[in-house]
């Protein structure tokens, strides 16, 4: 049996958006509603504090940071000397917090003499500038080492000055709105990921993302709409009342990522007959729900730059390095909105309590990475679903069971300035999902089964033709894993398997796959079949059933190759 005080902790702390709203009987203030975001996508670098002093030696260290795109000198910049210690196994951990912090001249140069010998990283942070690759940061790393035969060392460092997007939004009168929150989205169609911060915009409705690396980006307007039954809200407030009964339901809404029901303060939230709808923005604050003269609820479908409310139509915004791009404006226009209803089939302990998803066209990519749904809804006892509040549009239905492991420790909860960590204990236990078009009027009556997670199953085989004494490599010493193309809100599968052995990829969704190999010692793969086809160059396609007749053929070379072992990375399948 689950422990009820981890449920109850589950159940105030994972809903998946809820992060940092207070379940308890107190009404949250505007103040606590969401995360507060600057629009900063690259923070300045932290300079490290407490460094220990080094040893005096007859060593040296010279360099000079550029700029890349002008190359003219960086002046200003930190740079930080810290003094590793021996290798350990095949890391090379610190020892001591020994180290040393200079700044680089007017000419961008600088120098770190008197130091002992051994090996050091230097780093160079760059305040407004970023070093590149593929995640974008203010600092750069080089390591470097210095003996009596090489007693000094010359590095150099490259940064791009980071630019800054802005512009206004507006709303249906076309006045300026304040107090929206606007995000940004890296990256081309449907290549996209999103950037883990968030613009509010001030009073004269204007938002501003500075530090911002060069490259591709998309700006968007976000809201989901959130329904909750009447009668799941009553019977969580009850199982509040009696902790022992919170079991019951906690961990169904932690385990599908479902919102848990909480008050709404007035004019947050309404009640529409069974249900009671809220709306969020990409901060995950709560935002007024608007109801028309006929009452019918009207709502602002996700938006993009400039006034576009599929993906698909977005032409990604170019930003170059040092870049000021204004007046990139956008319009938002309330819409009238329709109910999506129907219902999950399968036994009741698997349809009943649990989280459902709307994603819009195009988010399937990444939403799992970020609040990326255009609705969120808890299946009631029998496992019926509404959502209230949907815009027309092309959509995908989902849902999904992955639960915790049984013990104490809370797992973390996600927010929408905060990418959702990787929660590795979890496994995919049930999954759910169909497309659907909303038109102008209620779509009823879908039916959703409920299915088991799929698998990718095969063998490993060895090739020893043409090798004399061949090696026999150790148990576990191939390592598979699966890649998705799209974006899962659950851990890549990885497997150790020994040559010769089958093995078993999973569990998974329904998605398109590179499967990856990592041989731990010296071989190489000669091919992957599929139920006889060849998957060099090719994806792994899953849609309703487990793929199966996986061979992964291996050559090995002769045992004393295995000696040295290193850790070769291949990509199998792209």
């Amino acid at each position: 049996m689950r422990n009820p005080t981890r449920s109850l902790r589950i159940a105030r702390g994972v809903a998946l958006g809820l992060a940092g709203i207070a379940l308890a009987v107190e009404v949250p203030s505007a103040a606590q509603r969401g995360p507060v975001s600057s629009g900063v996508v690259v923070s300045a670098p932290q300079v490290p504090v407490g460094l220990g002093p080094l040893p005096d030696g007859p060593g040296k260290v010279i360099g000079r940071v550029i700029d890349r795109e002008t190359n003219q000198a960086i002046s200003g910049v930190t740079i930080v000397i810290r003094q590793l210690g021996e290798p350990t196994g095949r890391s090379t951990r610190a020892v001591n917090s020994g180290g040393r912090i200079v700044t680089a001249d007017a000419n961008g140069a600088f120098v770190i003499d008197h130091l002992p010998f051994g090996d050091f990283v230097v780093s160079a942070l760059a305040a407004g500038y970023s070093s590149g690759g593929a995640i974008s940061i203010s600092t750069s790393n080089k390591q470097i080492r210095l003996s009596e035969a090489q007693p000094s060392a010359a590095t150099a460092f490259e940064f791009s000055k980071l630019g800054a997007i802005s512009g206004t939004v507006f709303g249906d009168d076309g006045k300026p709105v304040a107090d929206v929150a606007v995000r940004l989205l890296q990256g081309m169609a449907p290549f996209l990921r999103p950037v883990p911060v968030t613009a509010v915009t001030d009073a004269s409705g204007t938002y501003r993302f500075t530090s911002v690396p060069s490259g591709e980006y998309a700006i968007s307007v976000y809201a989901r709409s959130i329904t909750i039954p009447n009668t799941v809200s009553e019977m969580y407030r009850l199982a509040l009342q009696r902790s022992a009964e919170i079991d019951l339901i906690a961990p169904r809404l932690a385990d599908s990522e479902a919102p848990v029901p909480r008050p709404l303060p007035p004019g947050l939230g309404v009640t529409l007959g069974a249900f009671q709808l809220s709306i969020e923005d990409a901060q995950s604050r709560l935002r007024p729900v608007t109801i028309d003269a006929s009452g019918s609820v009207r709502t602002v479908p996700i938006t993009y730059q400039p006034d576009l409310t599929s993906l698909a139509d977005v032409t990604p915004v170019h930003l170059s390095p040092a870049e000021q791009r204004v007046g990139l404006d956008i319009r938002v226009r309330a819409q009238p909105a329709v109910r999506v209803s129907g219902t999950l089939t399968g036994p009741v302990d698997e349809v009943s309590y649990v989280g459902v998803h709307l994603i819009a066209a195009g988010m399937e990519r990444f939403y799992r990475t970020l609040n990326g749904e255009a609705a969120v809804t808890v299946s009631d006892a029998s496992g019926r679903f509404t959502f209230l509040g949907i815009a027309p549009g092309q959509y995908t239905i989902e849902m999904h069971r992955m639960p915790y492991p049984p013990s104490d420790a809370q797992p973390a909860a996600s927010t929408a300035t905060t990418p959702l960590i990787a929660l590795p204990q979890r496994r995919l236990e049930r999954w759910a999902r169909m497309p659907v078009t909303v038109g102008q009027t209620d779509v009823s009556d879908l039916t959703l089964p409920v299915h088991a997670p799929l698998f990718v199953r095969g063998r490993i085989e060895l090739d020893d033709a043409g090798a004399s004494s061949p090696a026999r490599p150790a148990s576990g010493s191939v390592r598979l894993s699966l890649e998705p193309q799209t974006g899962q809100r659950i851990t890549f599968p990885t497997t150790s398997v020994t040559p010769g052995e089958a093995f078993a990829l999973g569990p998974i969704f329904p998605d398109t796959y590179l499967l990856r190999i990592q041989l731990l010692a010296v071989g190489r793969v000669i091919s992957i079949t599929a139920d006889g086809k060849e998957l060099v160059n090719q994806s792994l396609v899953l849609s309703d059933r487990d793929q199966t007749g996986v061979i992964i053929k291996l050559a090995l070379p002769r045992a004393s190759a295995f000696d040295s072992l290193g850790l070769l990375s291949r990509p199998i399948v792209k």
